[in-house]
């Protein structure tokens, strides 16, 4: 009897192991992107750490709310190219229109430039998160190359 019930005890242990998500946010699977219209609801940018869940202090954290940064629709075409809808010059995404578009395994977006000759010239991506509320967070670590000094940068889209 002993032996029945330690057997379901370790595969829900060994389970729980392997899915650790972040504290807050239970992730979800949102396997198509394309044909819909995604607007920016925050860019968040964290100093001092790679964690995205992390506290930091108020004066090493950056919130960009200004409408002109964020004012506009990022719109993924099935032909994996981006249009830019609705935007103001300053837009956060407007340069993104030079770029296509793929999402690795539901949970990397990559963009990437091809020059005249087919080749590419430019790529860049985030780590995606699917909120059960349906948004989409994008999630950029990065360290200096001189100072060594962490940041982690959180852009959340909700649908349009």
């Amino acid at each position: 009897m002993r032996k029945i019930l330690f057997i379901p005890i370790l595969i829900l242990c060994i389970y729980s192991d392997s899915n650790i998500y972040s504290n807050n946010l239970i992730e979800t699977i949102y396997r198509n992107i394309a044909n819909i219209n995604w607007q920016i609801e925050s860019i968040v940018i964290k100093q001092g750490t790679n964690n995205p869940d992390e506290i930091v202090p108020a004066n090493q954290i950056t919130i960009i709310d200004t409408g002109r940064i964020i004012k506009g629709i990022i719109y993924f075409r099935d032909n994996k190219t981006v249009t830019i809808k609705n935007s103001d010059p300053e837009f956060y995404f407007n340069f993104y229109e030079q770029y296509k578009w793929e999402l690795i395994d539901n949970d990397f977006i990559q963009f990437k430039r091809f020059g005249d000759d087919g080749k590419i010239i430019q790529s860049f991506g985030y780590k995606v998160l699917f909120t059960p509320d349906d948004k989409m967070q994008w999630i950029a670590e990065g360290t200096g190359i001189e100072s060594g000094r962490k940041s982690v940068r959180i852009i959340t889209l909700y649908h349009k």
